[in-house]
């Protein structure tokens, strides 16, 4: 909540990247399916992705009240993610797609998320994780303290190798990976 006010100006400070990042995740979703956003902050991600629903959940009330006013056509909740009871309360399932950009580092067991998420599927949704690769963690760290960069929780590390073996453990089949 501490950092919801600011969070549009840093994403407009930082604009390249976060068009970069929106323009691979259209690449990947096609326009007019049904979205589920994960972590989705503001909501400028998902309403990029054009979907004809759209449902973003994220923990920070004050995100969430942002989300809904700059997009008042997607659906927004306040939920912990990792509460699988919250995640099953989402009454527009199945989705076409589930998103997770830049938050499977917060979690504190992807395992069970992803367990959790088979009730929102269907036979053909697809899971999209976008995460950095830690190598990157100390010019970032140094963005951070020069002021380019939001301020940022501790993250978790997970190598690629690591997030499709704990989907596949999940039940899940890894279809593509890429850097």
């Amino acid at each position: 909540d501490q950092s919801a006010a600011r969070r549009q100006w840093w994403i407009a400070r930082n604009g390249y990247f976060h068009q970069r990042d929106i323009d691979n995740l259209k690449f990947l979703v096609r326009p007019g399916a049904r979205v589920l956003d994960l972590g989705c902050g503001v909501g400028n991600v998902l309403a990029a992705l054009e979907p004809s629903v759209g449902v973003g959940v994220d923990f920070s009330e004050r995100v969430i009240e942002i989300a809904r006013d700059s997009y008042p056509d997607l659906r927004f909740v306040v939920a912990d993610i990792e509460d699988s009871v919250a995640l099953r309360a989402i009454d527009t399932v199945p989705f076409d797609y589930i998103v997770m950009s830049d938050t499977i580092g917060s979690l504190e067991d992807c395992q069970a998320l992803f367990e959790s998420l088979h009730d929102l599927c269907h036979r053909d949704t697809r899971i999209i994780i976008s995460y950095y690769a830690h190598l990157w963690e100390p010019v970032l760290r140094l963005a951070e303290l020069v002021g380019m960069r939001m301020p940022q929780a501790a993250q978790n590390f997970l190598h690629m190798t690591d997030i499709a073996n704990i989907l596949e453990i999940s039940n899940y089949d890894v279809v593509k990976q890429e850097q």
